[in-house]
């Protein structure tokens, strides 16, 4: 991944080889990856960071929805569709401790805060379970 400066950013994550990457259409700074032993990742890239990562398979190949709510992938024993809208519930969820632990060790910025507990609130609103 190229950086603003030119430069080359890794982003580890997988142990052997990555096999797909897919970028999420409704957030630019959110990217997938697959490979592995290490299935399945999420990244943030305004932040550079591993924010979720799942399965402890081989995943050779990763699909995700426009709007990042399911993705399907194929392991080497099975097709999975995973419901990501659980993920974001939890830690919308667990916000609160988070930032509350986080507190202590870190400054975190007010607008950052903001636009997290707007996000938070946004997410718990939304209808529960997506699947029935």
């Amino acid at each position: 991944m190229r950086t603003r400066d030119g430069g080359t950013q890794l982003l580890p994550g997988h142990a052997g080889t990555v096999r797909n990457l897919q970028f999420v259409d409704s957030d630019p700074r959110l990217l997938f990856s697959c490979g592995g032993s290490g299935g399945f990742a999420a990244w943030d890239l305004a932040t550079m960071e591993c924010c979720y990562q799942a399965l402890d398979d081989v995943v050779s190949q990763l699909q995700v929805s426009s709007d990042a709510s399911t993705l399907a992938c194929t392991t080497t024993s099975t097709a999975l569709l995973v419901d990501l809208t659980y993920r974001r519930r939890h830690v919308a969820g667990n916000l609160d401790y988070q930032l509350t632990r986080l507190r202590s060790k870190l400054p975190i910025d007010a607008t950052r805060e903001a636009e997290l507990r707007a996000w938070a609130t946004a997410e718990l609103g939304k209808p529960w379970p997506r699947w029935r």
